[in-house]
């Protein structure tokens, strides 16, 4: 008997190296990725909601300004500026070198605060329209309502003195996460492309066309591509259901719901690191296809249940067991 090209590839086929378990690392890494650049974006809005929330009071000029909670605080000369930058050390701004008299005490006139000049590293930012550089620090020691007076201000291009806490930690906290996603990021592509790389090579090497260990098809005449693997769905036809079970089937259908909506999560991660291993292999890799199959079998049963097609409780998890409504892969070639 003269064997088939799947058999061919089966008998005595040394295991591909590197592991297919390397694209879950990649996937690990990818997901690494997305939650540490979503929290470098969030870092970086609260960084820009920081500053625009800035207490300003004209410059020259006078106002009143609210702080609800002791310690230092900064005061920034701002001009009209544009969106985005900051800079740390750097005294290269139009508003570098300016002065200012000021004077800052309780609304209520019962006590003056000292204002010194800002002693720190200089602070810069533009951000919504505001250009701003650190001018001068204070510190309080009770929250309240406070009166700001400035004049004699230089450079003319000073429109308003702004108030708030000093933005370094705001500033810096998002470039950790935001270079460990972009590390996280790069590792994976790495980890996709050298994987599915070294795997293709290894199966040329072996002569294997593709990952099958069971008989495949014969390829169809004049060289055309074959069919995609074919997904069936079985369903054992209507049958009697107990009254009692349908009256409180939405209920009894919740537990099952709650896991399905929990594992969707886990789909999505597998899906977009399964398009990776697609794009750079060619393919869907095994563990991409076993887990959104059995994810698949495991909605319809839980949606049959809910429908009404059957009275049989779905079973919980991804495997193929025996039951009224089932989906079923058949890996193609």
């Amino acid at each position: 008997m003269i064997p088939t090209a799947g058999q061919q590839t089966s008998t005595g086929a040394r295991p591909l190296r590197p592991s297919r378990y390397w694209y879950l690392i990649a996937g690990g890494l990818l997901a690494v990725a997305a939650v540490c650049l979503t929290v470098a974006v969030i870092g970086i809005f609260s960084w820009d909601r920081q500053i625009q929330d800035f207490q300003r009071v004209p410059a020259p000029g006078n106002g009143e300004v609210t702080l609800t909670q002791p310690g230092q605080y900064v005061l920034y000369v701002e001009a009209r500026g544009t969106c985005c930058s900051w800079t740390i050390g750097s005294q290269d701004t139009p508003l570098a070198g300016g002065s200012m008299r000021l004077a800052m005490g309780l609304a209520d006139g019962s006590r003056q605060i000292p204002v010194k000049s800002y002693t720190g590293v200089p602070e810069g930012y533009g951000v919504g329209g505001h250009q701003g550089l650190t001018a001068m620090s204070f510190t309080i020691t009770q929250p309240g309502s406070y009166i700001i007076e400035t004049r004699d201000v230089h450079p003319a291009a000073v429109t308003d003195l702004a108030v708030g806490r000093s933005i370094v930690g705001p500033t810096l906290r998002p470039v950790v996460p935001l270079v460990a996603g972009l590390a996280a990021l790069l590792g994976a592509v790495v980890a996709f492309v050298f994987t599915g790389v070294r795997r293709r090579q290894a199966r040329r090497r072996q002569g294997q066309p593709s990952e099958m260990t069971a008989p495949g098809p014969w390829p169809l005449a004049g060289g055309a591509p074959e069919p995609s693997a074919p997904v069936m769905v079985r369903f054992a036809g209507p049958a009697r259901q107990g009254r009692w079970t349908v009256l409180l089937r939405a209920i009894l259908a919740i537990p099952a719901l709650i896991c399905l909506y929990v594992v969707r999560y886990v789909a999505w991660v597998v899906l977009v690191t399964g398009w990776f291993g697609a794009l750079f292999t060619g393919r869907l890799p095994d563990y991409a296809v076993s887990f959104l199959t059995g994810f698949q079998r495991w909605e319809v049963r839980a949606c049959a249940y809910l429908l009404l097609l059957t009275d049989t409780y779905p079973p919980f998890g991804l495997l193929d067991t025996d039951y009224p409504v089932s989906v079923t892969y058949s890996p193609g070639g």
